[in-house]
């Protein structure tokens, strides 16, 4: 993944913990699991930096757009889809994920898990 990429991540991340002003357990195994795939050191490093600066979603959705890669926008997109589904997702994380996919024109399908069905009658 591109430095941009890298740098986009870890600020949507932050953002979209902070959306509902709160992080539990399975939260941070959702962030430790992307700092695990983008590298522990890196990612802290860039999640520090964006510690420093105040970025707002307008900003960062505008710095989206300099994300060209395909296979990044998916990349970004199922990380932060996971890590929203943590705790079930939030309207503003559904706003930021629908943003994204509508701005890098990603095809979202919903899978329906099994349901047990009784007899049919």
């Amino acid at each position: 993944m591109s430095d941009a990429a890298q740098r986009l991540l870890v600020s949507l991340v932050r953002l979209t913990v902070g959306v509902d002003g709160q992080i539990d357990d399975s939260e941070r195994d959702a962030i430790a699991s992307i700092a695990d795939e983008m590298g522990h050191d890196a990612f802290w490093r860039l999640m520090d930096q964006a510690a420093h600066v105040s970025t707002t979603e307008e900003q960062l959705l505008k710095a989206s757009r300099a994300i060209s890669d395909s296979e990044e926008h998916e990349l970004i997109y199922g990380a932060l889809y996971e890590l929203s589904l943590q705790n079930g997702i939030h309207p503003a994380e559904a706003r930021i994920l629908d943003r994204l996919a509508k701005l890098w024109r990603l095809t979202i399908t919903t899978v329906v898990p099994d349901t047990p069905r009784g007899p049919l009658r």
